[in-house]
């Protein structure tokens, strides 16, 4: 009896999964519609007893990841061109217009800064301008702007650019820039910041989110019905408090505004051959000038005990187990304009470090450094300690004895130090991104493949192949350095 029990639970629990398998359907929304698509996939669920699962982001990743084949059964994008695209692959059975809204001009909520046309950007006292990347739909509409108004030359440089607009509106909300472009509605979620302008609506495309049913085998009918239930006029009541316009009719897709790549360079685009002697010079400049605290730093660690020791072995290797982007938030939090460090430095010495070219270089030095005191610190700890002692008692003193015998015999720990912490600083991301923006000046290796995979078509496509076996090529010749230098040195002690 009991076992038949167990066996019927057994059963019961398996429908139990198996129908919320079947209930459970997945949205993928732009990133400035969080507020009102989460309540009303909450109200829907609510109502139905279906799951929505929503996943929010740039309308161009989301859309990337629709073609790769995500789970997405929805998709609510912030710009038509995403959902032209995905209809071109075939993926859309069904699509409307949904929502509207207005692109705005805001600065942070205490700024004394007076903007009454899009002229006044180009003013000095605002060095930093927030858009979101060119292929995310606020950030090509803001450039489309930019350029109608005649500005875009004066004010290009000065361009930060977010993964999408709620990362735009964070670097205004940090005051890391004095300015930025996001929506009306976006504006409206934060108390740090103020609406300093409207842009005419006659400067760029309008601004329209279709919604689109993606085409699945099989179809889902809780797709269909949650597609349905965003059209109502009980969600539309939701989106009118959010700050939406609803959209009625449709409207032909608009154009985006993106940088010139240029002509082709040594089989690369201008652009992304700017990107890799960017990444190049950050790189070794960082493992440059972290090289003499690393190797000190790692003989002290290899032959000395002191008090603190297993906290400072701890924050040394921190950036190797914690996610990138949460070590460049904390060096925002130390060193932006706002920040302990920061702010100090800024105050009394004018200088700022978060997004600017330095702020690359102390973001991808801080990842490698771990991998650098790491292999310096082996190679010191595989020293006979005897050696050092010789020196010393011969009357070498402190500094001469770990010249002429520690570091000569550590050469190859400190190569491959140096080799490991280059490739990190390299091929470094998340931290750069966060720290240090998506700009002309800090645009790395990694961040211009992650801006080429966010573009539509296959010139895109081309361009990010080109710059991958660009990659490869570097890494391969980084390893090739290292192991000739290490064994040219290795016939040197042995000769």
């Amino acid at each position: 009896m009991l076992r038949h029990s167990i066996i019927i639970l057994c059963l019961v629990l398996a429908s139990g999964c198996s129908r919320s398998e079947l209930v459970t359907i997945d949205i993928a929304a732009a990133a400035s519609t969080r507020e009102p698509v989460e309540q009303l996939a909450a109200d829907f669920q609510a109502r139905t007893g279906i799951k929505v699962q929503v996943s929010l982001g740039p309308s161009s990743t989301l859309a990337k990841q629709i073609e790769e084949g995500s789970s997405a059964g929805l998709f609510l994008s912030a710009d038509e061109g995403w959902a032209d695209y995905l209809e071109k692959a075939g993926l859309v059975a069904r699509r409307r217009d949904l929502l509207t809204n207005r692109l705005v001009v805001i600065v942070p909520a205490k700024s004394e800064v007076k903007i009454t046309r899009l002229a006044d950007l180009t003013g000095k006292s605002l060095q930093h301008l927030a858009l979101a990347g060119p292929a995310v739909p606020a950030g090509a509409y803001a450039r489309e702007a930019l350029v109608k108004s005649g500005i875009w030359e004066q004010v290009k440089d000065r361009i930060v650019s977010g993964k999408d607009v709620r990362a735009t509106l964070a670097f205004v909300e940090q005051g890391e820039a004095e300015a930025g472009f996001v929506y009306r509605t976006d504006a409206e979620v934060s108390k740090k910041v103020r609406v300093a302008l409207e842009v005419p609506e006659d400067l760029h495309s309008p601004i329209r989110y279709p919604l689109v049913l993606v085409k699945q085998k099989p179809m889902r009918p809780e797709a269909e019905q949650f597609f349905q239930y965003l059209g109502s006029a009980e969600a539309a009541a939701v989106f009118r408090k959010a700050g939406f316009g609803i959209a009625e009719g449709k409207t032909s897709s608009g154009a985006s505004v993106s940088d010139d790549a240029g002509g082709l360079f040594l089989g690369l685009a201008r652009e992304d051959w700017r990107a890799v002697l960017l990444s190049l010079e950050v790189a070794g400049l960082a493992v440059l000038l972290s090289l003499p605290a690393g190797v000190g730093l790692a003989w002290l660690l290899a032959r000395k005990n002191f008090p603190g020791k297993t906290l400072v072995e701890t924050l040394v290797n921190l950036p190797l187990i914690m996610p990138p982007v949460v070590t460049g938030y904390l060096l925002l939090i130390l060193f932006g304009k706002n920040g302990w460090i920061g702010s100090w430095l800024d105050q009394w010495f004018g200088i700022r470090i978060a997004l600017t070219w330095w702020a690359a270089v102390l973001a991808v030095g801080v990842m490698g450094f771990p991998l650098l005191v790491r292999a310096v610190r082996l190679s010191f700890q595989g020293i006979d300690p005897r050696l050092y002692q010789a020196a010393r008692s011969l009357g070498a003193g402190p500094i001469d004895a770990f010249f002429s015998v520690s570091l000569p015999l550590a050469r190859n720990g400190v190569i491959a130090g140096v080799v490991l912490a280059f490739a990190r600083a390299l091929g470094e991301f998340g931290a750069t991104l966060m720290f240090a923006g998506d700009q002309p000046q800090t645009r790395t290796l990694a961040i211009q493949l992650y801006d080429l995979h966010s573009m539509p078509g296959a010139d895109y496509q081309e361009r990010m192949w080109r710059l991958v076996v660009a990659s490869l090529i570097l890494a391969c010749a980084a390893l090739g350095i290292s192991e000739y230098l290490e064994r040219r040195g290795q016939r040197k002690l042995t000769a």
